[in-house]
């Protein structure tokens, strides 16, 4: 936004690099995100594209490098894969269900080649982790090719199936009175959300706070979700209806320029549509803090200091 009201100072392409590295580093999702706003200000900003660009390299070749050399390196594992196809395992698994005496042997051989086929039962319709935790990471290339084909063709057959999936996956991030319940949104308050699955309790057992100290900020973070009319700024849905809002005003007065802005907070809620966990808070916090920037962006006509000057009227000599 600093680059795009010409506000980014001497040093804003170095300050716009660290941001998007740290988004990138800090969120899953966060490469896609940071690439599309990129791509946006390189279309907006024609003084800064010099650097606009050479920030857009430099995330993209750290990031590769990051991924696929320092964390392989290391040993660290990434479960990016099965995060990003989240809903495609809850799809399939929602099918096994309804329809698995339909399946094939060779079908739900592929099938479990890439997902583990015996825990499909466990399925949740608002959060993917009983599935998605039993993803194979050793599954090759070819095997996942067969695993989409195949989900593909099970669409064809049941395509309800695959619809009533999705919904339940990211009708949370539509419905403002909605409040998931199954994973905390601030379960970092408390360490009984961090057991509650195949984890070692050992591992979260050690705490610098009181347990009184973190049950007290757990009770006030819900407290939110309890008062009328302030429950809805803890509400995911309730920011995405105030930004199709905001997005419709500039529409309406054809401040396409402007309206490209949206397209990075529209982009974050599309992700949080496919994500793990229908309706979780956490998800949508970027959003959240950069609503306020947003409505200034939607009444910035009408502030102070940005009212249009009128040209000056040509003046007329006198007549001889």
């Amino acid at each position: 936004m600093k680059c795009f009201l010409g506000d980014g100072g001497k040093y804003g392409s170095l300050r716009l690099g660290i941001a998007a590295a740290l988004v990138c580093l800090l969120r899953n999702e966060g490469i896609y995100v940071v690439v599309l706003a990129l791509l946006v200000l390189l279309f907006l900003v024609k003084l800064r594209r010099r650097g606009i660009l050479i920030v857009l390299t430099a995330v993209l070749a750290v990031n590769v490098g990051l991924n696929s050399a320092l964390l392989d390196e290391m040993g660290i594992y990434s479960d990016s894969k099965a995060e990003s196809l989240s809903l495609l395992f809850q799809q399939v698994a929602r099918y096994s269900i309804e329809y698995g005496d339909e399946l094939t042997e060779e079908e739900k051989a592929v099938i479990d080649a890439v997902v583990a086929y015996e825990y499909l039962e466990g399925y949740n319709p608002e959060l993917s982790d009983p599935v998605k935790r039993h993803c194979r990471s050793g599954a090759t290339d070819e095997e996942w090719s067969d695993f989409l084909a195949l989900w593909a063709q099970l669409f064809l057959r049941h395509p309800m199936v695959y619809i009533e999936a999705a919904v339940n996956e990211m009708y949370g991030y539509l419905d403002p009175f909605y409040f998931y319940q199954g994973m905390g949104a601030y379960q970092l308050y408390n360490k009984e959300a961090l057991t509650d699955y195949d984890t070692d309790p050992e591992l979260y057992s050690t705490y610098v706070t009181s347990d009184d100290l973190r049950d007290s900020a757990y009770q006030y973070a819900y407290l939110w979700q309890k008062i009328p009319i302030l429950s809805f700024l803890v509400n995911p849905a309730a920011y995405v209806w105030a930004g199709i809002l905001l997005f419709a005003v500039v529409l309406r007065r054809k401040d396409w320029r402007t309206a490209l802005l949206y397209l990075t907070p529209i982009f974050v809620v599309l992700i949080c549509c496919i994500s793990p966990v229908n309706g979780l808070l956490r998800y949508m916090m970027p959003v959240c803090a950069c609503m306020p920037q947003y409505v200034l962006l939607a009444l910035r006509p009408k502030l102070p200091g940005n009212v249009p000057a009128q040209p000056e009227q040509p003046v007329r000599e006198p007549l001889k």
